[in-house]
């Protein structure tokens, strides 16, 4: 944004016009020029898109790339629920042990 006037006395003025609600409601673009024709506002780069993506789209696409990490991905998640079932039974166990020590 450049805010230019020929001297300080005219400056405010340019200034106020342009922060004014019909000057902020023409801006478009990425670089305005507030001169004295007036508002002028120009696009220096192309646009682009900024989206949020899914954190499962990211993995889909990064196993279709790299579909040979699929094997090491399972052989993880069972390593992990076996040993959440191997903690669980145990659990249960101590707890059915500890009820019959009880029941003598």
């Amino acid at each position: 944004m450049t805010i230019s006037a020929a001297s300080t006395a005219r400056l405010k003025p340019a200034i106020e016009q342009f922060f004014a609600e019909p000057g902020l409601n023409r801006l478009s673009g990425d670089t305005a020029l507030l001169t004295t024709r007036g508002l002028t506002c120009l696009a220096t780069t192309p646009k682009s898109n900024v989206g949020e993506t899914l954190i499962l789209l990211h993995l889909e696409m990064w196993l279709r790339t790299d579909w040979l990490a699929l094997p090491g991905i399972l052989i993880a998640v069972s390593a992990v629920l076996f040993l959440a079932w191997r903690l669980a039974l145990e659990r249960y166990r101590r707890r059915q042990s500890a009820r019959w020590q009880e029941a003598e």
